[in-house]
């Protein structure tokens, strides 16, 4: 699991409420993680870190569009969201070194 989406697990990811999901929070979140973990942008990045620094901002983002896509609504304000994710990439990017990113699990790895 790449250290973007893990602090995001530790940090309270925004609270969401079932809009027609036929699974649990925890398995959607997993399969986001998977899905954002194997994407384009994940590759780019972890070919070269610091040629791409808003990869890791757009985390929170891509996580809660994907979760929302898997059937989950957040029960949090726009302006609620926005602060968390400020605190979130803040902690994220306030050392200045690039967030290292796993290469994705070959089939019948897992992490969880």
């Amino acid at each position: 699991m790449t250290a973007a989406l893990a602090l995001l697990y530790a940090c309270g990811e925004p609270m969401f409420e079932n809009a027609g999901s036929r699974n649990s929070l925890l398995e959607d979140r997993k399969a986001c993680a998977v899905e954002i973990n194997n994407s384009p942008a994940a590759t780019t990045y972890r070919q070269n870190p610091t040629a791409h620094p808003d990869f890791v901002r757009h985390v929170f983002e891509d996580m809660n569009r994907c979760i929302e896509g898997k059937g989950w609504k957040q029960v949090l304000s726009p302006q609620e969201q926005e602060r968390l994710k400020g605190a979130i990439t803040s902690e994220l990017t306030h050392v200045g070194m690039p967030v290292p990113i796993p290469e994705p699990e070959q089939p019948g790895d897992s992490t969880f």
